[in-house]
This record gives structure tokens, C-alpha cells and sequence, in this order.
């Protein structure tokens, strides 16, 4: 029978600051998707991404656009203000995980890995709370979800997709970490390796956070 290893201060700690992270940055995507949606109603558009995104802002600011009217551009700015908050505010947490991953041992080692970065490192000394349970690295990958899901019958082998059975959060991290590091363009592993913009899209969530990737 396995149980499952009980985490120390430490792992607890950084766990609650991916969550946190995680919850703020799940926010702004519901803003920003409410300030595109309530804009596309004006025909007003713009390019995906934050850089997007500061474009409908400058608009949202602009007392001089006629298309918006003084209460729509009352209950926008409002909504355009708590991204703001929310982007500072993850800016600091993505801080605190950068520090405090570059001060322990096993970080530093991590990122050495081609596409893991101080948010990558920290989730995984957070989640994977004894690295020797596992007795090699497909057992780890099949423990986040990362490998294909077996449906063999009959002595005919069968596989499928991702399992996706495991850790959802950390895997979701894995997965954008590779697709950075293959993206075209990318000079060097290092050069590709998630820094601390490196972002944890989620499943599911809109475009314009994967920008920090």
C-alpha cells in the first residue's frame, strides 16, 4: 500500500504561493475576457496578448473616444483598474518564488534543466515532496499525467493521448515549458528556458496570460 508523503513547512509554503499566484492570475483572466467581451460589443478590438490588452486600456482611458459612452467607460475603467492591481500583485508573488528559489539548494539544480525556470523549480520542490519515491522518471512523469494512457485488451496494444491523470497545475507548467522551448526562434536552451515572466497558463485559460511565457 503507498500513502502519500506528508510535506514539510517548507513545501506548504511554496504551495501556497503558487496557489495564490495561480488564483490572482485566474482573476485578471476573468477581467480582461469581461473588458474584451464588453469592447467586441462596440466593435472595438484588438490583437491578443497583453500588448492587446494595454491598447483597449489606452482606449478605455481616452476621454475623447466617442464610441464609449461616460458609463460604459465609468464601470471599464473600474474593471481595467483591478487588472492593474492584480498584474502588481503577481509581479510580487512571482518575486517572492524567484528569491526564494535561487536561495535553496535544490532550485538552482532545476533550472539547469533546458525549459525550467525559478516557477517551474519552485512547483516542483513544492509538489514532489520525495524525488526518490519515484523509481525512475517515467513513474514521475506518469505520476503528473505526462505519458500516454494504456487501453490494451487481447494482447493488442493501444495508446491513447496524455493520461492527464496527475498533478494538473505542474503539468500545465511542464507542457508550456517545452512549447517555449520549441517555439521557432528560440536560440539556445537557456535562451528558452522560462524566466521569471515564465507563466502558468492553465488549462483552459485565455491568451493573454501565456504572454508571460
Amino acid at each position: 500500500m503507498s500513502f502519500v508523503p506528508v510535506k514539510g513547512l517548507e513545501q506548504q509554503g511554496l504551495s501556497m504561493l503558487h496557489s495564490a499566484c495561480s488564483q490572482l492570475i485566474g482573476q485578471r483572466t476573468q477581467l480582461i475576457n469581461a473588458v474584451r467581451g464588453h469592447l467586441s460589443e462596440l466593435g472595438i478590438v484588438a490583437q491578443r496578448g497583453l500588448l492587446g490588452l494595454a491598447e483597449l486600456a489606452e482606449i478605455v482611458r481616452d476621454e475623447r473616444d466617442e464610441p464609449l459612452t461616460s458609463t460604459a467607460r465609468a464601470a471599464l475603467m473600474i474593471l481595467v483598474r483591478q487588472i492593474e492591481t492584480l498584474s502588481i500583485e503577481i509581479i510580487v508573488l512571482d518575486s517572492e518564488l524567484s528569491k526564494e528559489n535561487k536561495a535553496s539548494e535544490l532550485g538552482p539544480r532545476l533550472e539547469t534543466i533546458p525549459s525550467v525556470g525559478p516557477v517551474i523549480a519552485s512547483a516542483l520542490r513544492a509538489r514532489v515532496t520525495d524525488a526518490k519515491l519515484f523509481k525512475n522518471g517515467r513513474y514521475l512523469s506518469a505520476w503528473i499525467g505526462l505519458v500516454p494512457e494504456n487501453d490494451s485488451t487481447g494482447g493488442k496494444v493501444k495508446q491513447k493521448g496524455l493520461s492527464k491523470k496527475g498533478d494538473r497545475y505542474l503539468r500545465s507548467l511542464l507542457v508550456n515549458g517545452a512549447m517555449a522551448l520549441c517555439t521557432p526562434g528560440a536560440e539556445t536552451p537557456g535562451q528558452a528556458s522560462l524566466g521569471r515572466e515564465a507563466a502558468r497558463p492553465h488549462v483552459g485559460q485565455a491568451g493573454d496570460d501565456c504572454d508571460r511565457q
